[in-house]
């Protein structure tokens, strides 16, 4: 090539060798190895000394993006995590929810099943409508059921509501 020009250093056997060997690997002349690793070399100083010359402010930029970035990272990692611990307990609840329902309904015939089934839903109702005006400042006071007490129609000791259930 016209415009290259010759660069000659001494060096010793070993090293030769070595430089021989590794430009084999890499399937490039002697000389086309060398040039490839110097310049690898050059453009690593070059960044390194602009890196120095960086203003401090510049410096603490780099730094709080850095952080930025590592931070963000570990927020996801902790929702994934997070995520799936609370699909799990979901999971478990639904199994104990269902466990209960089927052990009671043996216990507690059809009236008194829908019968709680209702007072169930009503109470969730009841308890979002109370989170969400706690929420926008009003007090929350706490549901407290009675003991329960013998059906009336048919003097039976079962609950008379689902939250006795």
């Amino acid at each position: 090539m016209p415009d290259d020009k010759p660069v000659y250093f001494y060096t010793s056997e070993e090293t030769k060798q070595r430089i021989n060997d590794q430009a084999d690997e890499a399937g490039l002349s002697v000389s086309d190895f060398c040039e490839q690793v110097l310049k690898e070399h050059l453009e690593d100083t070059t960044s390194q000394s602009q890196e120095e010359r960086y203003h401090p402010s510049q410096r603490l930029e780099v730094t709080i993006d850095d952080a930025r970035r590592d931070l963000e990272a570990a927020i996801e990692r902790l929702e994934t995590a997070v995520d799936e611990e609370i699909t799990d307990i979901q999971s478990l609840r639904t199994v104990y929810a269902i466990s209960i329902w089927e052990l009671l309904k043996s216990e507690y015939g059809s009236p008194h099943r829908k019968e709680a089934m209702q007072t169930a839903a009503a109470r969730v109702k009841k308890a979002e409508n109370d989170s969400s005006r706690s929420d926008k400042g009003s007090s929350h006071t706490d549901e407290t059921t009675a003991p329960s007490e013998p059906d009336q129609a048919t003097g039976s000791d079962q609950p008379a509501n689902s939250s006795e259930l």
